[in-house]
């Protein structure tokens, strides 16, 4: 069988980036986790798109501590070309103000919207100063809610 034609339809380079990422995070077997309260670190916060190209909102989040400890709960959010975006911006929108991500000078990240390419900025802005902050969260996990990822509690990991 010829599977070059395979090469040809995919973005080989990301493919490649994803398959290591998948390697390193191990088999995929995961057990499933249950709704609760965890702690933890989001390792990844960014706007990215759908497989039909609409902008969507991911979050993936590192458990630090407990039987799930390693293990990742993720957040995804359409925000273009729902039945209401202005809801689903805005609940993004709350979620990031949430973080307490503080900009170089201490004041907090305005996570509100004004623009799809703006919005992409301010979350690769409060990822960065979460990182930098090295800020931990305890989270309420509901697997099957709407916002399925709640924060409770917002430290220092160093605390």
């Amino acid at each position: 069988m010829d599977f070059s034609k395979f090469d040809e339809q995919v973005d080989l380079n990301q493919l490649q980036k994803d398959a290591k990422e998948a390697a390193k995070n191990g088999t995929g077997d995961y057990p499933e986790i249950e709704d609760g309260t965890y702690i933890g670190k989001f390792e990844k916060l960014e706007l990215g798109e759908t497989k039909d190209h609409r902008p969507m909102f991911k979050a993936m989040f590192r458990i630090t501590e407990g039987d799930h400890k390693k293990s990742c709960l993720f957040m995804n959010r359409v925000i273009y070309g729902t039945k209401n975006d202005a809801s689903m911006i805005g609940s993004v929108s709350g979620f990031l103000n949430n973080l307490e991500a503080e900009d170089e000078d201490g004041n907090p990240i305005d996570t509100s919207f004004k623009s799809y390419s703006q919005f992409d900025e301010m979350i690769m802005d409060v990822a960065e100063a979460i990182d930098d902050m090295g800020l931990e969260y305890e989270i309420e996990y509901k697997k099957d809610a709407f916002n399925n990822i709640s924060i409770n509690e917002v430290f220092d990991a160093e605390d």
